[in-house]
């Protein structure tokens, strides 16, 4: 809630301890998740990302998001501005326990690998241009 805009840098996702980001109610228009943290931690030692909340923005995608995926439990993108189909990339987020995707402008179905995510205990997905059945 700070009028942060643009795009938050590829960089900003290598700092060496995050754990959890929250960005709401900005104009965030671009997260470049294409550089957080690989899950390998051979490959890279640091801290996981578990907590990724930046609802209330102008976020369009979540493309990047699977480098995360062993580690995220909580991701909540409500209100955004998210036009694309569900990326598969979300599946193997397997430790995932909330997903908040409401408010957005997603099409499409909803992947029935979504199946895997047996920890997820919160789904909001309401307010989208969903089509066809639940997996």
């Amino acid at each position: 809630h700070n009028n942060l805009n643009g795009i938050i840098p590829s960089s900003f996702w290598k700092l060496p301890h995050l754990h959890q980001v929250t960005l709401r109610n900005n104009l965030i228009t671009s997260l470049s998740l294409q550089g957080l943290l690989t899950t390998d931690p051979t490959k890279d030692p640091r801290s996981p990302l578990e907590n990724l909340i930046v609802s209330d923005n102008h976020v369009t995608t979540l493309n990047g998001i699977g480098n995360a995926a062993t580690t995220l439990k909580l991701i909540n993108v409500n209100k955004n501005q998210i036009d694309r189909t569900l990326l598969d990339e979300l599946c193997f987020c397997v430790n995932l326990e909330i997903l908040y995707l409401a408010f957005n402008r997603i099409p499409g179905t909803i992947p029935t690998c979504i199946g895997k995510l047996t920890k997820l205990t919160e789904f909001y997905g309401f307010d989208n241009r969903f089509s066809g059945t639940l997996p």
